[in-house]
């Protein structure tokens, strides 16, 4: 009897995650404000310029848990191995988030080619990134590599972000094959961004920042609400120094106050809407994959209650 010995399967191919933040909370806010956000900034978001691995922060840190948080519930799309997150200046500048995208394909390139070599096989980006971070990453459609190299970025993620005339039009690049763009109808954040004021003569451009995409087929738009209200976890207490706990706070004061509501613009970086965020991206792969010949969902937000 000849035996035959089982085919070992491919290796999948990797996929490398970069969590891109955004503007800084305190370039936003008049000064005394703007001192307290930077207190909390410093606590949850990683501002550092540059790429810096998961397993670099502290393990109480937001970058560290965000990674954990989400490969525990993907591990196949969110790879604890490749999960990055990038930092810029967070400054409230066009120029700075060209510059940033600069960066970020170079970062891109160098992860590209450290993968090809480890693996033989190229690797997929899933890029998520909140509020003008969100356009940081569009603006990569705008650069064009010497060599040739055109990174893989399978899905991005973008999470309120200020949707504005001088970006809006990459959603159509070749470089992205799907976006999901989730977002909060209380969020004003997001909006809040004032485009007008750098529009070049005679360009027709909206005053303020604008909450939706046009329509497009590789596109999906979510309104994202609680249910009730968000859930807090025992290890969030652990990250929650004394700034943080004050806005968590508030949250819960609001939350008695008011049910079903959506998401306030910061809540899209916190812990409880993190956790949900594997179990969203899963809703919206079904839905995008099950109606590839269909836009009709992607005509519209779809509702989406955590």
């Amino acid at each position: 009897m000849l035996f035959t010995p089982p085919q070992i399967p491919p290796n999948p191919q990797p996929v490398v995650t970069i969590w891109v933040h955004g503007t800084k909370i305190d370039e936003c806010l008049p000064l005394p404000f703007a001192r307290l956000a930077r207190k909390i900034g410093n606590i949850i978001f990683q501002h550092k310029p540059g790429l810096h691995h998961a397993n670099t922060f502290n393990t109480h840190h937001y970058e560290a848990i965000k990674a954990s948080i989400l490969n525990a519930s993907q591990p196949t799309f969110f790879q604890q191995e490749y999960f990055y997150s990038f930092g810029w200046s967070g400054k409230l500048n066009l120029i700075e988030r060209k510059n940033a995208s600069q960066e970020l394909f170079n970062a891109l390139k160098t992860i590209h080619q450290a993968v090809l070599e480890k693996t033989g096989l190229a690797p997929k980006f899933i890029l998520i990134s909140h509020s003008h971070g969100g356009n940081v990453v569009l603006h990569l459609a705008e650069i064009i590599a010497p060599d040739g190299f055109e990174p893989i970025i399978s899905k991005a993620i973008l999470l309120a972000c200020p949707v504005q005339k001088s970006t809006s039009h990459l959603i159509d690049s070749p470089l992205f094959e799907r976006i999901y763009s989730l977002h909060s109808h209380t969020d004003m954040f997001q909006i809040a961004d004032m485009q007008g004021l750098y529009r070049k003569k005679d360009e027709k451009k909206p005053l303020f920042s604008e909450r939706h995409f046009d329509i497009h087929p590789k596109l999906v738009q979510a309104h994202i609400r609680w249910k009730s209200c968000p859930i807090w976890h025992e290890e969030d207490y652990i990250v929650n120094e004394v700034m943080l706990k004050h806005l968590t706070k508030s949250i819960k004061l609001i939350d008695y106050l008011k049910k079903n509501r959506g998401l306030f613009h910061v809540e899209f970086q916190l812990l409880p809407f993190l956790r949900q965020l594997p179990s969203i991206i899963a809703q919206l792969d079904e839905l995008f994959d099950n109606n590839a010949q269909c836009s009709s969902h992607k005509d519209h937000d779809i509702l989406i209650e955590l």
